[in-house]
């Protein structure tokens, strides 16, 4: 690969995410601090978004920081995800879209023998994305018709330092070195759209949270060597840890008419992010077929702002389960013949809960990967997910995620023998 192009990825390891196209419209985004991101890469998402036991030579996976260990050449993988959405209650419905930079990842294999990697990435964590505009009738001596739009924007982002290990008895062991950041605004106008008298009114909440955190990780060594099987390999056992952590957050509140704009509040406050755990199994089947089943648990109801929890959230969960179908490499394959398949199913009680109803999603899942040479492949996955409900006058969603991802590896710094 020439060299400008691994300069390039560089540069955009270390540069903000942004979106491309306006923001979806999810209401329940406006709550805690926003939809959960798993994974940014279109070969995770498309076999359910996890692996927490996955250890692999040519792909990066991210969840538990002890999976790199297998890696035999420098990687760098970065993502593009497309998500569609369908919102309706029982009065409306409508569709919106954006296409966000999903994150980027680099890998360096120090060691081969002992599985020793340094790692560093950029990656989304929550987001928050809703626009909803709802009207109001004040009945009295005059009735008054108003119109109030809740929008919000931003999310949380991470980036990371990371390192891993394998014992020589085939324990894998990572840790990561997070620092979390990002910006989120909340914005409330009221307009009154039969009297031109009264004054527009828009109420803005910025926060920008930041804080260090830490993962760790463990991955079995392969047990399928106890069962002696032929036909099965690669049997391990994973769990992941992202510790609790306190966030500072500056926030502000400005409230602003036709007439003035007044910061009324502008102050630091503390964020408590809940830890996060992963657990998971994998094994391959006639070296070709990959089967893995993930369990990731996060108790957002310890989610406060200093100090005070949210009756609106609760523990969220989510199970997995994905199939991966990889051809054995022989040199002279066809095109063809390197096409690989995956298929997922999850499940994820979400940390939402509002009207007295927890908000549930439930995902289908596939994706592609074609070779653009022997270690490098262009990946795809397609999502469709239907989350919450149309009673308890709650907002029902169908969301499409298309996610675009590469990744390339490279042998870096060889040592020239001369004889």
């Amino acid at each position: 690969m020439k060299l400008y192009v691994k300069v390039c990825i560089v540069l955009i390891l270390f540069a903000n995410p942004i979106d491309i196209f306006p923001q979806i419209s999810s209401s329940y985004s406006r709550l805690g601090l926003g939809d959960n991101i798993y994974t940014y890469s279109a070969r995770m998402a498309g076999m359910g978004g996890l692996g927490a036991s996955i250890i692999d030579v040519d792909y990066i996976s991210i969840l538990n920081p002890a999976s790199l260990t297998g890696l035999q050449s420098t990687r760098t993988e970065l993502g593009v995800t497309y998500n569609g959405l369908f919102l309706s209650n029982n009065n409306a419905s409508s569709y919106s879209a954006s296409t966000d930079f999903s994150g980027a990842i680099m890998v360096f294999p120090i060691s081969k023998e002992h599985g020793i990697t340094f790692s560093a990435g950029l990656l989304p964590y929550t987001k928050v994305s809703y626009n909803e505009e709802n009207q109001y009738i004040e009945t009295g001596t005059i009735n008054t018709v108003y119109d109030v739009t809740y929008e919000g924007t931003g999310g949380l982002s991470k980036m990371f330092l990371g390192t891993s290990y394998r014992f020589p008895f085939d324990l894998n062991i990572g840790a990561r070195v997070e620092y979390y950041f990002g910006e989120l605004n909340y914005n409330s106008t009221i307009t009154f759209p039969n009297d031109n008298t009264l004054l527009k009114g828009t109420f803005n909440t910025r926060s920008t949270p930041s804080g260090f955190g830490s993962t760790v990780g463990i991955i079995s060594p392969d047990m399928s060597k106890i069962l002696n099987s032929g036909s099965l390999s690669d049997l391990r056992l994973g769990v992941a840890v992202s510790f609790s952590s306190t966030l500072k957050a500056d926030t502000s509140l400005i409230i602003s008419s036709s007439l003035l704009i007044d910061t009324v509040l502008n102050s630091s406050i503390d964020v408590l992010l809940p830890y996060r755990i992963a657990a998971g199994a994998s094994f391959v089947l006639n070296k070709k077929y990959l089967f893995s089943l993930d369990y990731l648990f996060q108790p957002w109801s310890k989610y406060a702002l200093n100090g005070k929890t949210s009756p609106y959230m609760r523990n969220s969960y989510k199970l997995s389960a994905g199939f991966e179908y990889r051809p054995v490499k022989e040199t002279g394959q066809s095109f063809w013949e390197q096409v690989m398949f995956r298929l997922g199913l999850t499940y994820e009680q979400t940390q939402y809960y509002v009207n007295g109803q927890g908000i549930n999603e439930y995902s289908v899942m596939g994706g592609i990967s074609l070779p653009l040479s022997y270690e490098n492949t262009l990946d795809f996955s397609l999502a469709y997910s239907i989350r919450g409900t149309n009673d308890f006058n709650l907002f029902k969603e169908k969301i499409i995620r298309l996610t675009g991802s590469v990744s390339l590896g490279e042998l870096w710094f060889l040592r020239n023998v001369h004889y």
